[in-house]
């Protein structure tokens, strides 16, 4: 089951919370590409929030780990794949986010230029949302922290 905040950095790092289509093909607030969105209708703001949990938990469980999970929600999924494939076919264990990225850093520097990046947008987007939200952990929600700008007199 994923973690709201993380959901919420999806969100903010796709689609910035805009609910339109893209150019690529995508659209809904997590701008998943038609070929993956399973014809829902991507404007379908909790259909696609669904299917974009659905992705996630697939990426997590093909990964065993939401890092590589989260950058194979966005790039390199397929060379992901293969890194994975490769290390346990040489290392006979299942492979952790880090190993997964050196490996990729070796065999595809490009794909691991992309997934870096990508890796830094949600880590910057987490951390902003942090400011202005907070997670009960318990129920699985978000709450928004009020911003007071002026000291007011009660």
């Amino acid at each position: 089951r994923g973690n709201a905040m993380q959901v919420l950095a999806h969100i903010s790092v796709e689609s910035g919370g805009e609910n339109f289509l893209n150019c690529e093909g995508g659209g809904g607030v997590f701008h998943i590409l038609h070929i993956y969105n399973d014809s829902i209708n991507p404007l379908n703001t909790d259909k696609s929030i669904a299917r974009g949990i659905e992705m996630i938990e697939y990426l997590t469980n093909q990964f065993g780990n939401p890092q590589t999970a989260a950058v194979a929600f966005n790039t390199s999924y397929g060379k992901l794949i293969k890194a994975k494939r490769e290390f346990e076919k040489y290392m006979k264990r299942s492979p952790n986010h880090l190993e997964i990225m050196a490996y990729l850093k070796r065999t595809n520097p490009e794909s691991h230029k992309k997934s870096e990046r990508y890796e830094k947008l949600l880590r910057g987007h987490g951390k902003f949302l942090e400011k202005y939200f907070s997670y009960d952990e318990k129920n699985n929600r978000i709450m928004i922290i009020p911003q007071i700008k002026y000291p007011t007199r009660i």
